[in-house]
């Protein structure tokens, strides 16, 4: 990191290059997949078609680069809430309404769920501290329901088995999923499940390009996207469909 600092609330150089991610404005995609082991971000990169920068500063290891013509930003963080959230803010400082999906791995409460299934994670119970210097404690953690669907049916589209929607918890410790945890560990998962190389990558890559419209924003056409009209193709729902329930994620999925 070159030059003075802004100020100790705004810890970035002139160029806007933040202090602990050392990323710029214009080395970060829109697209973007957390992980926390460092190891994962390159297994992850490895799978890029073609990659423009690698960046390693403090635990922070940074790749950016296309997958199938997507620019796409791959970040280790490290392990633990505060951790993540130092990344979250300096990257939102990088690049104007990112797009993140946190990917890791986590024990299970189900009985029936196997070693490599994939969850998808609605919302996370906050068992740390690190959200507390940003909304109280009652605050539920919940993430975008469009990234949630989109994740759903790329999961559904690309087989991969067992997309299940659902809760986990968020703790500060190690093997602990942390907030926002996306559930999905893009490398290691599909390997125990054996499936092919690359396709958890290429799943998340799949949601990440879905367009996330929302209700009241002009649609294709210019016509209006209605309550459930996104929802429900996101769901596979077709013309607008009524969105299906959360069951209706993908085979064998259960709702909660």
């Amino acid at each position: 990191m070159e030059g003075p600092i802004a100020s100790a609330e705004r810890v970035a150089d002139a160029e806007g290059r933040q202090y602990h991610i050392n990323l710029a404005p214009g080395e970060v995609a829109p697209a973007i997949i957390l992980v926390g082991d460092p190891n994962r971000a390159r297994r992850v990169a490895g799978l890029f078609d073609a990659v423009e920068l690698e960046r390693q500063n403090r635990e922070y290891l940074t790749f950016t680069g296309t997958h199938q013509g997507m620019r796409v930003t791959v970040m280790g963080t490290g392990m633990g809430a505060g951790s993540t959230e130092i990344a979250v803010i300096e990257l939102c400082q990088c690049v104007e309404a990112p797009v993140m999906i946190r990917c890791g791995s986590t024990g299970g409460l189900q009985p029936d769920m196997r070693l490599g299934d994939l969850a998808i994670s609605q919302g996370a119970l906050r068992l740390e501290n690190a959200t507390l210097h940003f909304v109280e404690e009652g605050y539920p953690a919940v993430a975008d329901p469009m990234v949630v669907m989109a994740l759903a049916q790329a999961a559904d589209e690309a087989g991969l088995p067992a997309a299940r929607p659902g809760d986990r918890r968020s703790a500060g410790g190690a093997g602990d999923p942390q907030p926002g945890d996306g559930g999905v560990d893009a490398a290691d998962a599909g390997d125990a499940a054996g499936l092919p190389g690359g396709c958890c990558v290429r799943g998340l890559c799949d949601a990440l390009r879905q367009p996330l419209h929302r209700p009241g924003d002009q649609g294709p056409g210019g016509a209006r996207v209605r309550e459930g009209g996104a929802a429900g193709a996101a769901l596979g729902g077709r013309d607008g469909a009524a969105p299906g329930r959360a069951g209706d994620l993908a085979p064998g999925a259960r709702a909660r």
